[in-house]
């Protein structure tokens, strides 16, 4: 599944950049290169998005 159509971003590649920058809303926005060129539709869901990451982590057995 792709998260940003406009910058061709996987749900793998963005799962990658959420652990990078520990959830933190405009680095994740500027790593994943959104800008004007952007349709804006990701950009709206990030917040959502990384909830349920969050919340799916939390799932996760410990190791």
């Amino acid at each position: 599944m792709y998260i940003c159509l406009c910058k061709g971003i996987s749900e793998a590649q963005f799962d990658e950049i959420i652990d990078q920058h520990q959830g933190c809303l405009r680095r994740i926005a500027k790593t994943m290169g959104l800008d004007e060129s952007c349709c804006g539709r990701c950009e709206e869901l990030l917040p959502e998005l990384i909830a349920n990451r969050v919340d799916t982590d939390s799932l996760l057995p410990a190791s």
